[in-house]
């Protein structure tokens, strides 16, 4: 065992940090929406590959949960952000146990906001 395997530094064994190389959006448009309770909710959409259609062939299937079209525009606005960072994650990270655990746990999260906005808690 060599002094630096010793000390608990085995760098031949580290791995690489993974590149997130997350385009910036280059396409925003303003929307704005009504709750029922009458409360205007402003918001951006951003598009990142504006003209592009997604190949859904090779998504995972919990991604077609992120979905938000059927929503009505105020809870789209809660919605969307995590639909985009679903689609990111899963673009950018390693697919396995941990990818899909993480986007389970963020499909509850994302169904926890949309509840809370419905019920009027958020804006």
């Amino acid at each position: 065992m060599t002094e630096t395997q010793a000390a608990g530094q085995f760098s031949s064994n580290t791995p690489e940090p993974l590149p997130l190389d997350i385009p910036e959006p280059v396409v925003a448009s303003a929307v704005t929406a009504s709750t029922p309770d009458g409360t205007t909710v402003h918001d951006v959409v951003w598009n990142d590959h504006p003209g592009e259609v997604r190949d859904a062939s090779k998504d995972h299937p919990i991604l077609k949960h992120f979905e938000y079209g059927h929503l009505p525009p105020h809870l789209q606005a809660v919605s969307r952000h995590f639909q985009r960072l679903a689609h990111m994650m899963h673009d950018t990270l390693p697919m396995g146990a941990e990818l899909i655990a993480g986007l389970r746990k963020l499909l509850e999260a994302k169904d926890c906001m949309v509840r809370a906005a419905n019920e009027g808690q958020i804006v």
